[in-house]
């Protein structure tokens, strides 16, 4: 009993050790490289650089601000600005490029991480399966353990329990010579897939730290490039409006000097055309004043007719309705009294010919009956006819109230002067030029240009009907002279109102409203652009009355 003891605190402490030993698995090297991209210039190169850039342009800014407006020194300003729009489109290119080498930087972080993830799968699946092969060995182990005490071992229990650990155990001279000579094969493996798992556990714990460490760097700097990316994306974009900027100012100094150099023959030729487009505008207004007028009144004729028209079938269906319940009532009446005379006379004939009597009652009954029906038939023909007309009323009310919906989903609230006038730029205030003698003769509008107003909503100052004076000039840039689109208008739109005030809209980039349609007072009209005889995008806005030119700025107010 003694010795059984002795051996079950031996399964008890093998069984330990295999527990232990199933927390110990097997790594395969890994060998992990990051993917790095060749780059032609490194990001440090390349920053560098634009800020060698940013501070050239920073000095030609000043150069620019002592030379602006100075009439003397126009083509040395000229020669700044080129010079400085150099230097930003560099800038521009440094930035794709910086924003290139951090997209794939990102790329290889993200391919990077994926490895990580796929070799540390991998390891867990060897540690499972050596794992179950350190087992295996171990209930070997433990069946020979058992078989030498069954043998008669009497000096196995006191090896045991005086040792100090399992691996104690198997290290004792006296154990290893009491084994008999084939065991020693098994408990060397035994030993050494020990001591190779616990080498392994190790080096898998180390591997671990390194790729978990790895892979957070990582992550990290994946957040910080994209983060970097933006902050690029934001500096590419303020770097193109400022090139933009300076390139109109280029156009406008240029266009200044070829208006000078023109002589009077070509100024006088530029302002006898634009002269003949006014004359035109003007008959053009004229004529579709008096188109509006007529259409007006065409449109208020129609209506009338409509209406009466409307009523006239209304009182048509009434009355018809009204017969066919008085034809019903009095074919009711006359088969009740026809019925009641057949019955009569039945009742009289009776007793002389009661089959024959009968019989005619029952035909006269059925003749009634067929006229009460034909005139309920005509009763719900009519009543149909009228359900007919109500629902076309229904649906074109719902029209109109889906078109008044989608009228108003295009229209913008803008501030509406006490005039009844409307801003016709929304969002966009100043002006850069207004009513008075340019250019050796009369600007009869006002221009409002201003930062970004390049594709701007245009509304309609007022509601009235609409004239397209031109709609297809491609010409849509800051240029010296007239594209020759629109009498120099460019594309532009006319609206009508009230047979008194005409509105113009002029230089526009794209037209959003047809000839003759009838728009409401915000409603979207066009885009702001650059077409016709413009210098740079703005919108030309005029206001006639009675034909005549009147300044905006009395009906108008930003």
């Amino acid at each position: 009993m003694k010795k059984l003891r002795m051996i079950k605190r031996v399964l008890s402490f093998v069984t330990c050790s295999a527990l232990s030993i199933a927390l110990i698995a097997n790594t395969a090297a890994f060998n992990y490289e990051s993917g790095k991209t060749v780059h032609a210039k490194t990001l440090s190169e390349i920053q560098q650089e634009r800020q060698a850039n940013s501070q050239k342009i920073a000095d030609l800014e000043v150069q620019i601000g002592s030379l602006e407006g100075n009439k003397a020194q126009e083509q040395q300003y000229q020669n700044v600005l080129n010079e400085q729009i150099g230097f930003i489109q560099s800038n521009i290119d440094l930035l794709n490029a910086e924003l290139d080498q951090i997209s794939g930087d990102i790329t290889n972080a993200e391919t990077n991480i994926q490895l990580l993830d796929q070799t540390i799968a991998e390891q867990e699946v060897k540690i499972a399966d050596q794992q179950k092969a350190i087992e295996e060995k171990v209930e070997v182990f433990k069946e020979r353990l058992c078989a030498m005490y069954v043998s008669g071992n009497e000096q196995l229990a006191s090896i045991i329990v005086g040792s100090a650990s399992f691996y104690d155990m198997l290290s004792r001279v006296e154990m290893v010579n009491r084994i008999a000579a084939n065991d020693e094969k098994l408990i060397n493996d035994i030993l050494g897939e020990i001591s190779t798992m616990e080498q392994y556990k190790a080096d898998l714990e180390t591997e671990k730290q390194n790729l978990e460490l790895e892979k957070a760097n990582l992550e990290n700097s994946l957040a910080q490039q994209q983060a970097s990316k933006e902050e690029k994306a934001g500096e590419m974009v303020t770097l193109y409006d400022k090139m933009q900027h300076t390139q109109s100012e280029i156009e406008r100094l240029s266009f200044e000097e070829n208006l000078l150099s023109m002589s009077k023959e070509e100024l006088a030729q530029i302002n006898a055309e634009l002269d003949k487009e006014e004359d035109n505008i003007k008959e053009q207004i004229r004529k579709a004043a008096e188109e509006a007028q007529r259409r007006y009144e065409e449109e208020q004729r129609k209506k009338a007719e409509e209406e009466a028209r409307r009523k006239a079938e209304e009182e048509r269906i009434a009355a018809e309705k009204a017969a066919a319940e008085e034809a019903a009532r009095i074919a009711a009446e006359k088969a009740a009294a026809e019925k009641a005379a057949a019955e009569e006379a039945a009742r009289i004939a009776a007793e002389k010919k009661a089959a024959e009597e009968k019989a005619a009652a029952e035909a006269a009954a059925q003749a009634a009956a067929q006229r009460a029906a034909e005139a309920q038939a005509a009763a719900e023909a009519a009543q149909a006819e009228a359900d007919r007309q109500a629902a076309e009323k229904a649906a074109a009310e719902q029209a109109a109230a889906e078109q008044a919906a989608q009228q108003a989903a295009n229209t913008i609230a803008g501030r509406v002067g006490a005039s009844g006038f409307m801003w016709p730029v929304p969002g966009f205030s100043y002006i850069t030029s207004g009513v008075g003698p340019r250019w050796g003769r009369s600007h009869n509008g006002i221009d409002i240009g201003d930062a970004g107003i390049y594709g701007a909503k245009v509304v309609a100052s007022r509601s009235g009907t609409v004239h397209v004076g031109c709609s297809t000039c491609p010409h849509d840039y800051a240029k010296s002279g007239s594209c020759g689109c629109g009498g120099g208008y460019g594309n532009y739109v006319m609206i009508y109102h009230d047979g008194t005030y005409t509105t113009l809209y002029g230089h526009m980039k794209s037209v959003a409203v047809t000839e003759g349609q009838y728009v409401e007072q915000g409603q979207v009209i066009g885009y702001v652009g650059s077409t016709g005889y413009s210098t740079g995008a703005h919108l030309h806005f005029e206001v006639r009355k009675n034909g005549g030119f009147d300044d905006p700025e009395n009906y108008v107010s930003p």
